[in-house]
């Protein structure tokens, strides 16, 4: 016999959620369903590359911190709000140009790094998540492979 545990269910959850609780196809009955793993995520860093976080935000619970603003001289927020969005399905309560998108990626590494160095043995990993638009950039998948060789796993967007 195997231990068993409760697991609980979120009805009429966001796709996103939905989708990494089930690994097959969603299907009528699964895609509005989030099945909570007590234990997913714990420990690992999650790094938004997108059009920044509201770190304020009380669906965060101080969970969330200001990475870096690029381009350099922009404020530290959000302009309209798809970067909340998406770090909310991440680590939510309730829910869970090129250059630019180059430059965050390579500060997701630097930090990635620094955490790894910092917290040692006890380190959990680290997990970068883009939602872009636009066409190929030989760049951006240049500095994508290259941090994921150096251990940062990627969450991308697709359609």
């Amino acid at each position: 016999d195997q231990i068993v545990y409760a697991s609980d269910v979120q009805k009429n959850a966001p796709w996103g959620l939905a989708r990494i609780s089930h690994r097959k196809k969603l299907t009528a009955k699964t895609k509005k369903r989030y099945i909570h793993d007590p234990k997913g995520g714990d420990g690992v860093t999650v790094f938004v590359i997108d059009t920044g976080i509201n770190t304020a935000h009380q669906e965060f619970q101080g969970r969330a911190s200001w990475g870096k603003t690029i381009p350099y001289g922009d404020s530290d927020a959000d302009g309209n709000g798809h970067g909340t969005h998406c770090a909310g399905t991440i680590g939510s309560r309730a829910f869970g140009t090129m250059s630019d998108v180059v430059a965050g990626v390579e500060f997701a590494v630097q930090s990635h790094f620094a955490l790894k160095a910092k917290q040692g043995g006890k380190y959990k990993g680290s997990v970068a998540n883009m939602s872009l638009g636009g066409g190929k950039s030989r760049p951006l998948d240049t500095a994508v492979t290259n941090a994921v060789k150096a251990g940062l796993h990627f969450a991308v967007a697709a359609g």
